[in-house]
């Protein structure tokens, strides 16, 4: 299913910092032995340093070790446990703006997907807050309705709009717990 494979798109977040950072750092530990390093060679290591860097950066966000901590824009997708899932709905219900039908899909058994087409996330202080709907002008005003919050262990992955990307390290992307080393 493609919705259990990483999109290329997702896993670009910063690399454009992550890359720039590298070559920088590269440059300037070489620049500083003029004699010793021609400059043809401080070109090749400074390409290799970036292209290590981006790959290492790309397994990191797979991981969930280097997230997008809220929206850039409105619309995401949220990938939950299926006891989040549970929770969602409930309490929405409870608050008055129920989550419709359309807006959620079980993927796999122990994976839902909630679509929020105008919905924005922000992670932090122990969980997850989101909102069911910006304002049309939220890029400016950060204005939102309907929220709701959820635990870390509830939210498996955020995959925004803007490619945003949230994925929890404790999960593996088909939503499977990961294992523990239990030493």
């Amino acid at each position: 299913m493609e919705r259990l494979a990483p999109r290329p798109e997702l896993l670009v977040g910063r690399s454009t910092e992550v890359a720039e950072d590298a070559e920088q750092r590269a440059r300037k530990l070489l620049g500083r032995h003029p004699t010793l390093v021609a400059t043809e060679v401080v070109d090749l290591i400074a390409q290799r340093e970036t292209s290590l860097a981006l790959e290492e950066y790309g397994k990191r966000r797979l991981e969930g070790q280097a997230n997008d901590n809220y929206s850039q824009q409105p619309g995401l997708t949220v990938y939950l446990t299926h006891q989040g899932s549970e929770r969602v709905v409930e309490m929405c219900k409870r608050e008055g703006y129920p989550i419709t039908e359309t807006q959620i899909e079980e993927v796999i058994p122990d994976l839902v997907a909630l679509k929020l087409p105008r919905g924005v996330y922000g992670m932090g202080m122990g969980g997850a807050q989101f909102y069911q709907e910006a304002s049309a002008d939220w890029e400016r005003s950060n204005r939102a309705d309907k929220p709701f919050a959820l635990g870390y262990d509830d939210v498996v992955r955020i995959e925004g709009n803007a490619n945003e990307l949230w994925q929890n390290v404790n999960y593996n992307w088909d939503g499977t717990p990961k294992k523990t080393d239990s030493r």
